[in-house]
């Protein structure tokens, strides 16, 4: 998931309003959110604010898993 633009910082993600549960396979870089072997317990709804001196941005995700991923995901 890539979400809030002109590179506001701090970047907060969280899923389902909490912090992220694994961040051993929940990595955010930047702006960036990258999940490492999808699976279906990341199901959820992923949120992104950023806040600076100018102001706050955010954006709202919903992921789906359907079914088992056998590798490396990447969401940007």
């Amino acid at each position: 998931m890539h979400a809030v633009s002109n590179r506001p910082e701090p970047v907060l993600w969280t899923k389902d309003g909490a912090e992220l549960p694994d961040p051993d396979r929940m990595v955010v870089s930047g702006r960036e959110l990258n999940i490492l072997f999808l699976n279906k317990t990341d199901n959820g709804t992923y949120r992104c604010e950023a806040t600076n001196t100018i102001g706050q941005s955010s954006a709202e995700y919903v992921l789906i898993v359907h079914g088992e991923f056998f590798g490396e995901h990447y969401m940007g």
